[in-house]
């Protein structure tokens, strides 16, 4: 069967090929969570046969990875392989549902086009897997973003002591509104100082804190308010010094959380007295 012919095949025979993907898909030994059924990805299935055919219209050979003729193929994989990332499916499902539609066309595939159909399913498998995976990580990124953004303590540790505790690893976005609801805490406390403990930040984000920290205090922070950096390593704290200068301030750090409370205490009328 030619390419042509194969075209013809394909359009003639779309319910066909959608029953036997659906059949092939059902009972695919890749799928070992059941988790993606034939039923819900029927649509999807379907659009792939509709561009798959269109894409033929000037022959196998025509379809190269990247090209013109491929590109509505290829978006169409991307967005399969999305639409998985977002449910509980693994990347087995995506796999069992592209080899399944392969081995449908395959049927009306003659011993010439064969090898030429496996080699573009072997594409858009790739495109699909790919763009699950980014999916995934993006979702896991968005997760991460929201759970630091709820989880972070930003607290009034003593009377008039609100510090901003940095975990993990978030992203410059994060680190400024955590800045900003840092600030607002210590107006509402009416605290002399804001106390910044960067010691549990991961070193990707740390990285990032020196120019996130300068936007910040260019911005929104009030010359009454004192900025204490806590546990910030030499480097970082070049920069964030630097950022405040520019300004006309000055950055005090410590390396320690207790010594910055001590500093604050002070800063706010308060005084430790030590006992025996």
């Amino acid at each position: 069967m030619t390419s042509t012919a194969l075209d013809g095949a394909l359009r003639d025979h779309a319910s066909d090929l959608l029953e036997s993907w659906s059949a092939r898909f059902e009972r695919s030994a890749l799928r070992f969570r059941r988790d993606a059924t034939a039923t819900a990805y029927a649509q999807q299935a379907a659009n792939l046969i509709e561009a798959l055919t269109m894409a033929m219209s000037e022959g196998l050979e025509a379809l190269r990875p990247g090209s013109d003729l491929t590109r509505e193929l290829e978006r169409a994989c991307a967005f399969l392989g999305s639409q998985f990332s977002g449910t509980s499916s693994s990347g087995f499902d995506v796999a069992a549902f592209l080899l399944a539609l392969r081995d449908a066309v395959l049927e009306y595939a003659g011993e010439h086009d064969a090898p030429r159909v496996r080699e573009i399913f072997e594409w858009l498998g790739i495109v699909a897997l790919d763009a699950f995976a980014s999916g995934g990580l993006q979702s896991l990124r968005e997760r991460t973003t929201e759970e630091l953004e709820a989880g972070t303590p930003i607290v009034e540790l003593l009377p008039k002591v609100p510090v901003v505790i940095f975990v993990g690893g978030p992203t410059a976005a994060t680190m400024d509104a955590l800045l900003s609801r840092g600030l607002m805490l210590s107006i509402g406390t009416s605290s002399a100082c804001l106390l910044l403990d960067v010691t549990g930040l991961c070193e990707s984000s740390l990285r990032q804190f020196p120019k996130t920290f300068a936007a910040f205090v260019a911005r929104e922070v009030p010359a009454s308010i004192e900025l204490l950096l806590v546990g910030a390593p030499h480097s970082v704290c070049m920069l964030c010094r630097e950022a405040l200068g520019l300004q006309g301030r000055k950055l005090t750090d410590v390396e320690r959380i207790d010594a910055a409370i001590t500093y604050a205490l002070g800063r706010n009328g308060y005084a430790i007295v030590h006992r025996d």
